[in-house]
């Protein structure tokens, strides 16, 4: 069962106000939605009006929406676009290549665990960080993007969002090492 091509038949079913299929549609995409919203804005009743607007925007955007298919990277990319453009409203985050920490940190440092102690570890770790480096962190571990992607979407420079991962992966260390 391909989920994409579901998702796909369920939204458009939704488009032309099919109530029953918009609220199929808000059900499968809720948790995915609001997972990559609170890991940016660390905020539930802002993630739970992000999840809102992007539903919106989905049912409103038709010319907009992907011709390769792929609905739910389309969908996580309106989603943090949200919750960036959200950030920068409420003036909480400024990513501005003034806040970049210069550092020499090691960039080699990958992402995976082996159990789910360790998980809980870098989520907690991961919730503490200042937020220009958990949205850099998020966007490249978590949701997949590229330093180019992310540099787009934040505008900032590559060499910014590589600074800031590096930085984000090196206060998550410190974070884990100073809990043992």
């Amino acid at each position: 069962m391909n989920v994409n091509l579901d998702l796909e038949k369920i939204l458009l079913m939704a488009r032309e106000g099919n109530r029953s299929a918009q609220t199929q549609f808000y059900n499968a995409s809720y948790k995915p939605i609001f997972n990559t919203s609170y890991r940016i804005l660390k905020n539930k009743e802002e993630a739970e009006d992000v999840v809102h607007d992007t539903l919106i925007n989905v049912f409103n955007k038709q010319q907009l929406w992907p011709t390769h298919q792929n609905w739910t990277a389309w969908i996580k990319r309106i989603a943090i676009n949200k919750s960036i453009d959200r950030l920068k409203k409420t003036s909480r985050i400024q990513l501005s290549e003034e806040q970049d920490l210069k550092s020499n940190f090691n960039e080699d440092f990958t992402f995976e665990s082996e159990n789910t102690q360790k998980v809980e570890q870098i989520y907690k770790a991961l919730m503490i960080l200042p937020e220009h480096y958990r949205i850099v962190f998020s966007l490249f571990h978590i949701e997949g993007y590229d330093h180019t992607e992310i540099s787009q979407i934040l505008s900032i420079k590559e060499s910014s969002s590589r600074s800031k991962l590096t930085r984000a992966k090196q206060l998550i260390i410190d974070h884990i090492q100073s809990n043992l």
